[in-house]
């Protein structure tokens, strides 16, 4: 599996070790887990939304750079439980996303065994280590909404590309 998520969207060009947003995910799924499904697949190839959706993935090719799912009542509701939930919620732990989770070891556990019959089944932690500092977050899903904003704006998906 790819180390980094490229997210490329006009002049924009973003990176996100997988591991790291896949934490995240998880962290969101914890607050509310059906918005967190629409982030997850704004946030990921237009294939995995149809997949995961019984829908023609006609000649889609999962290895080739693609397009996100785009939604723009997902976007719109994406940055709000960005807005009034997730960094509210982030920036009030008294944990680092480590303790929060009682140790690495867990948090890797529960993110890789999760519930198996949703959308974050795709969800991983695949090396040993994903940062502890919650503001390290804060940073991800700040930059986040902006990709989601651009989005909004420009009325344009964004384009996802797996790199190693």
């Amino acid at each position: 599996m790819s180390l980094d998520i490229r997210y490329k969207i006009e002049n924009t060009d973003t990176y996100f070790r997988r591991d790291e947003l896949n934490t995240l995910l998880f962290y969101v799924k914890n607050i509310n887990n059906s918005l967190a499904a629409k982030l997850y697949f704004l946030l990921e190839k237009e294939i995995a939304f149809r997949l995961k959706n019984d829908l023609n993935i006609a000649n889609l090719n999962s290895f080739n750079d693609m397009q996100a799912h785009f939604d723009l009542s997902y976007i719109e509701e994406s940055i709000q439980l960005i807005t009034t939930q997730i960094i509210p919620a982030l920036q009030n732990e008294t944990l680092n996303m480590w303790e929060k989770y009682s140790g690495f070891e867990n948090l890797k556990n529960e993110v890789n065994i999760g519930n198996r019959n949703d959308w974050s089944s795709n969800l991983s932690i695949d090396h040993d280590y994903v940062p502890e500092d919650m503001d390290y977050y804060i940073d991800m899903i700040i930059e986040i909404k902006e990709l989601l904003q651009k989005s909004l704006n420009l009325n344009i998906p964004l384009t996802v590309i797996y790199e190693d």
